[in-house]
């Protein structure tokens, strides 16, 4: 429904809330009394809340539709992009299977002043994946219908995560690596859940 025919019904009510008053009027009600009740009878914020959502659920359809062919597709070219990427060894790799390994590797390069990563392909390749895995944040969402709430968008992100990872990267599995693209689809999450927001 159209604004326009949103101001049109608004309109519309308001005049039955006036014969209403002037009912109450007759029946012996004070003015103050006779409009407290004609507008409490036609429950105006209620009746137009009702018709907004009845719209937005009327286009909730072709959007799960369209997301869920673009999650797809989506997903297609991040599988092309994961085997396309190189699987040189890395030394922030060593004990990738222990958690907070590759943190901790890491952060031991930064302070000893060795930022030789920058320019390791597998850390680049790991960072470019990290930047693919939003969008799936912004999918998942509107694919359930749940852009309020992060716990089911989140159990999801975990079982997605995790299943891709032991799919395409299982030799190479990085337990650290894993939660950060998780935490990519949670980044995700909250840039859907504020443009819900926004609109």
């Amino acid at each position: 429904m159209s604004q326009k025919e949103l101001e049109e019904l608004k309109m519309q009510l308001l005049d039955n809330a006036e014969e209403m008053k002037k009912d109450f009027l007759e029946e012996g009600f004070s003015e103050e009394e006779a409009q407290k009740k004609a507008l409490d009878s036609i429950e105006l914020d209620e009746l137009i809340t009702s018709i907004k959502e009845s719209s937005i659920k009327k286009s909730l359809l072709p959007n799960r539709i369209i997301s869920s062919v673009l999650i797809i597709l989506y997903t297609l070219f991040v599988i092309k992009c994961v085997k396309n990427i190189s699987v040189i060894s890395s030394p922030l790799l060593h004990g990738n299977f222990i958690p907070f390994k590759f943190t901790f590797n890491f952060l031991s390069s930064i302070f000893a002043g060795n930022f030789s990563f920058i320019n390791d392909v597998y850390f680049l390749d790991q960072l470019l994946i990290l930047l693919l895995f939003i969008p799936f944040g912004i999918f998942i969402p509107i694919i359930i219908n749940k852009y309020n709430n992060l716990k089911p968008n989140l159990i999801i992100f975990i079982v997605f995560n995790i299943v891709f990872s032991l799919l395409f990267y299982f030799p190479y599995f990085n337990f650290d690596i894993t939660v950060l693209r998780i935490l990519s689809c949670v980044l995700g999450f909250y840039i859907i859940k504020l443009i819900v927001k926004k609109i």
